[in-house]
């Protein structure tokens, strides 16, 4: 048996473009480098992208227009050592109808909360996230973007690859 089927692990993301992307990538290359090193910006709209899930997307994907996402001021999850993030708000709708016709439960206890990390407790430090969290937390995001495309990503163990690039609408 191949060890990365093993290993693999799969989610369907929304990379981020344009100007906030670029402003994303600065702030984690600053506070959180090995995560920048690993992915680039993203909102993570599949945390466990199962078979039976993946066999779905293509088609569903196609099903849906492009649509927009708002990111604002950023917050931490209880402390700044649990994580700085930035939240994203779905602003008509699209990414929960996805998530929604894609089937997909999250686990019992558990809320999706869109969002792009700034800094993660696996690859931050609890003194660094507190630096960053003094630095960040007056940031004043406020912007929006258009949906056009998922990805798929893999990890077999740090670095994510993309695998595949899914666009919106499609038929």
């Amino acid at each position: 048996m191949d060890e990365c089927a093993v290993t693999a692990r799969r989610q369907l993301t929304i990379f981020l473009t344009g100007p906030l992307a670029e402003q994303v990538s600065v702030v984690r290359r600053r506070w959180d480098p090995v995560m920048a090193e690993r992915i680039e910006p993203h909102v993570t709209v599949v945390h466990e992208l199962d078979d039976e899930v993946a066999a779905l997307v293509d088609d569903v994907l196609r099903s849906f227009k492009p649509f927009s996402l708002s990111a604002s001021r950023p917050r931490c999850w209880g402390s700044p050592a649990g994580g700085v993030y930035l939240p994203v708000s779905d602003e008509d709708g699209g990414l929960a109808a996805v998530r929604h016709k894609l089937g997909v439960v999250d686990p019992v206890g558990v809320t999706y909360t869109p969002h792009v990390t700034l800094t993660h407790p696996r690859t931050t430090t609890a003194d660094t996230a507190e630096k960053a969290w003094a630095e960040l937390q007056s940031w004043d995001v406020e912007t929006s973007w258009v949906v056009g495309e998922f990805r798929v990503i893999v990890s077999t163990g740090g670095a994510w690859r993309i695998v595949e690039r899914l666009p919106l609408g499609i038929a």
